[in-house]
């Protein structure tokens, strides 16, 4: 392989890193203002996107502290003082995923504490909004279910618990077991004997288990 070979008029001419780098050095000191200007206004700029991070963080956690109060009424059986919690950290919090979480635990309470007529208006609008996890759409839609039940509804609660019970989640056995209970009461006999017959398969340790197998016998 050829070397090479640098001419002395070669070893004359200026460093081209050299050069640029005192052009840069030139342009900078003459535009000393400007750069000042530009550095102040990313460093605003970074300021205002920290500080913005900061605050949704608090938020984040005061809603979520606010939901967390109000739970343990729920967990501990006042339903009707727990409704009206959770409905207050619903509002106070709607836009946050803290708050959808309130208004769901909310029609819970209202369902347990017997307001029927409000918890299904509730759980209708939920269920309306978009971006709604799987998870929690399920629980819904068997909340709405057990309402619409109770109101004798039994077409659309059937209806509702046949939508949960095709999601993925941990509401799967109440919404199958809703949907059977629905069936029989409409006189769809048939299918009402599938869902129970599905139910003991596939959740034979479930409490409801021995409800299905005697509705099978």
């Amino acid at each position: 392989m050829a070397r090479q070979r640098f001419r002395r008029k070669d070893l004359k001419r200026p460093d081209e890193f050299v050069t640029h780098g005192w052009q840069v050095l030139t342009w900078a000191s003459e535009n000393a203002r400007l750069m000042s200007w530009s550095l102040a206004a990313a460093a605003a700029v970074a300021l205002v996107i920290m500080g913005g991070i900061s605050i949704r963080n608090a938020r984040s956690r005061q809603a979520n502290e606010d939901l967390g109060r109000a739970l343990a009424d729920f967990q501990a059986g006042n339903y009707t003082q727990a409704a009206t919690q959770l409905a207050e950290v619903a509002s106070r919090w709607q836009p946050a995923p803290a708050g959808r979480v309130a208004s769901l635990y909310a029609a819970s309470a209202d369902l347990k504490s017997g307001n029927i007529d409000s918890a299904t208006v509730v759980l209708q609008d939920l269920l309306a909004a978009p971006d709604w996890p799987s998870y929690l759409r399920q629980e819904a839609l068997v909340d709405l279910g057990l309402g619409l039940e109770r109101k004798a509804d039994m077409a659309n609660a059937a209806a509702r618990y046949q939508e949960a019970g095709g999601l993925d989640g941990p509401y799967k056995a109440a919404a199958v077991l809703g949907e059977a209970r629905c069936r029989e009461q409409l006189g769809e006999k048939d299918r009402a004997r599938e869902l129970y017959q599905g139910f003991t398969h596939d959740f034979p340790n479930a409490p409801e288990a021995e409800i299905a197998t005697g509705k099978l016998q």
